[in-house]
């Protein structure tokens, strides 16, 4: 396996956890820490604070503002923490990776939340980002787009973990999230959706191809709650 060739994806080692430490096998190739050992766990390279006074250069003492800014200025494997608190304004909705495999982290015991503010989305994956790009731990709020007003996910595969996703407005279908196509699709895991509503269809979460739910909870939904076309 060379972990920084895109074509190993389908590999089942690379995005395996084969040590249970949250971290995939290609995450620790790169971190170089023992994939076998727990306890050796890779640690943030870039991070987040909306609090801060900014711009920041990503780093623990002088950190990005704004959520994109860590995005943008991510390489491949990196792992960004966000720190506990609200994140608002431009620069933290319509959320971009731009295609590459990062982890998007919650620094922070109590998680940070994203406010929409009723003027975009929250993530919008569109770039062929697969297994090996991951976000957790966030509380998306008042997202609004036409679908998907929390999560977009558009032919990605992307692992969304630990979220909660509430008071999300699509304008068509997909409240909370809308996941259509790719292989093997998304994954949404240990996931509330709640209190979402759509027009449409699909207040909580529209799912237009293949897509996995595990120990996922979803609340006081509308138009239908969940909208299920096929995979």
């Amino acid at each position: 396996l060379n972990p920084l060739n895109s074509n190993d994806v389908a590999s089942a080692y690379a995005v395996a956890d084969d040590d249970g430490d949250g971290f995939l096998n290609v995450y620790e190739l790169n971190h170089a820490t023992d994939r076998g050992n727990s306890n050796s766990t890779p640690v943030s390279t870039l991070f987040v604070d909306c609090a801060a006074p900014g711009p920041g250069d990503g780093s623990s003492t002088n950190p990005f503002n704004t959520v994109q800014a860590a995005l943008d200025a991510a390489i491949p494997y990196e792992i960004i923490e966000v720190a506990d608190g609200e994140c608002a304004g431009v620069g933290n909705r319509d959320l971009d990776f731009h295609g590459k495999p990062l982890m998007l982290i919650a620094g922070g015991s109590h998680g940070w939340v994203l406010n929409c503010e009723n003027a975009g989305r929250g993530f919008d994956f569109h770039a062929g980002e697969d297994a090996r790009t991951i976000l957790r731990g966030v509380t998306i709020r008042n997202g609004w787009a036409t679908a998907g007003a929390g999560i977009r996910s558009l032919g990605c595969s992307p692992v969304l973990e630990s979220l909660v996703i509430e008071s999300c407005r699509a304008g068509q279908s997909g409240g909370g999230v809308y996941l259509s196509g790719g292989h093997p699709g998304p994954v949404l895991k240990n996931c509330v959706l709640r209190g979402n509503t759509a027009s449409t269809s699909g207040g909580g979460a529209s799912f237009y191809g293949p897509s996995r739910l595990i120990n996922c909870t979803v609340l006081d939904s509308d138009a239908g709650g969940l909208e299920v076309n096929f995979g």
